[in-house]
């Protein structure tokens, strides 16, 4: 079996121990040479007779798809969001897509808090302000009794909600195809998203991105939250409206956000720079080292249960 690895985590050095696994798995292994995230003619001039992909984060549109080689019958998508795999046009070559689920998730989940964290308590303008010989201090916002809003209960949602439990705080929480029970076993509160925009002191975004949740904070959603309320979105980009976020921090209509995620990655310019009441990440919330071997060995052990047939829950329906 031949398998090409496009998704650029594999070649660092950390993964040396899942590489390994993946020579002794599979009769040949193409890694990605650019150590980095592939174009499509890149990708194209190594997968010929390739019999699965790890995919990272590049396009896998319908166009794309049609020109794969016969061969091909699974991505194995190197992460829990697939929005950058056309689903219907896999389907339709008869090519299997696998995620990751709930290996990264534990990771994106202290992401959240340390986010949280780093915006209430100011850390990064208080980091900045000792290095550069200033010793004085800022009145801090609380985690502890706090409202927090998760909007999207699944795997990295419960996970946020344990968390926050530590905290103490309040727990809504917004997700429309989980049942009542699995919210008050978590401590949380079933909510609508409007309850959450209105009352919680942390907004955040997780779970995947869809059409129906496109944008789903936007100008009218920011008017909702408090002046005092912060947003996080470690989920997926295009689930804020950046220009509007933007105009929500100028107008100080809310207090500041945290976002590990962007409608275009990598971020190389945005008006949000200017701003110092947000905080930044290059999109690594889900690659502690933990998260990152967890993801590499199964997307291997995705491509051996469909590749022999076997049960495989991480298969992404049509």
């Amino acid at each position: 079996m031949k398998v090409l690895i496009t998704a650029p985590m594999y070649c660092s050095e950390q993964m040396k121990d899942v590489m390994e696994y993946a020579y002794q798995s599979f009769d040949e292994v193409v890694l990605n040479p650019y150590r980095r995230t592939m174009s499509h003619e890149e990708i194209a001039s190594l997968w010929s007779d390739v019999d699965a992909v790890i995919a990272g984060v590049e396009q896998w549109d319908a166009d794309f798809i049609q020109t794969a080689p016969p061969s091909m019958k699974i991505i194995a998508r190197n992460g829990i969001g697939y929005d950058n795999v056309d689903i219907s046009a896999a389907a339709a070559r008869g090519i299997v897509v696998t995620v990751t689920r709930e290996a990264n998730s534990d990771s994106v989940a202290d992401c959240t808090i340390a986010l949280m964290l780093a915006l209430a308590r100011h850390i990064i303008p208080m980091d900045q302000a000792v290095r550069s010989g200033n010793w004085g201090y800022t009145v801090a916002d609380d985690l502890f009794e706090k409202t927090i809003g998760i909007l999207g209960f699944g795997a990295i949602g419960q996970r946020i909600a344990k968390r926050a439990a530590g905290f103490s705080m309040n727990i809504l929480a917004h997700d429309p195809y989980l049942p009542g029970d699995r919210f008050a076993a978590l401590g949380a509160k079933k909510a609508g998203t409007e309850e959450i925009y209105r009352n919680a002191d942390f907004v955040v975004c997780t779970g995947p991105l869809t059409k129906e949740r496109y944008h789903m904070i936007n100008a009218e959603t920011l008017a909702m939250m408090k002046p005092t309320a912060y947003l996080v979105n470690t989920a997926r980009g295009g689930l804020v409206d950046e220009d509007a976020l933007y105009h929500a921090l100028k107008a100080n209509q809310i207090a500041g956000a945290g976002l590990d995620v962007f409608n275009e990655e990598p971020l190389r310019q945005s008006p949000l720079f200017e701003l110092e009441n947000v905080v930044f990440l290059p999109h690594l919330g889900g690659h502690s080292k933990g998260a990152t071997h967890n993801m590499g060995r199964m997307n291997i052990d995705n491509i051996l249960a469909v590749s022999t047939g076997k049960p495989c829950k991480n298969i992404v329906a049509p």
